[in-house]
């Protein structure tokens, strides 16, 4: 996973466990494992290549406070709401999209609603 890829606040996985982008350098970043204050000089500093992306699940939406229903009208689809925003997954595939746009981690889930003015805060812990 790239670095230029990142924003702060970002979501990923180092060595299994979520933490979240605190600082972003040329090919390292700092990143925060929630135990420690935002901007600490404590915060853990790992090279792009240690870091993976965190893969977007139902529990994660779930905890954030998206709200699924069933679309019976697209198969064995669901359909997941948060406020005017929905996206569509399916089960086979564990794919997540909305209006065309695909993601499948939840970092990139937080880029779009950043984009769209909302609350990116994703509750993964």
């Amino acid at each position: 996973m790239k670095a230029k890829d990142l924003m702060l606040n970002d979501l990923v996985l180092h060595d299994g466990v979520p933490k979240r982008v605190d600082v972003i350098w040329l090919h390292e970043l700092s990143l925060n494992d929630f135990r420690k204050t935002w901007g600490s000089i404590y915060a853990d500093k790992f090279h792009e290549d240690e870091i993976n992306p965190l893969p977007l699940t139902a529990d994660i939406l779930e905890r954030s406070g998206w709200r699924k229903e069933i679309a019976n009208d697209i198969g064995e689809n669901y359909v997941w709401f948060r406020g005017r925003i929905d996206i569509v997954t399916t089960l086979e595939m564990n794919e997540f999209c909305t209006n065309a746009i695909v993601f499948h981690y939840v970092h990139e889930l937080q880029h779009l609603l950043r984009l769209l003015g909302v609350s990116d805060n994703i509750l993964v812990i």
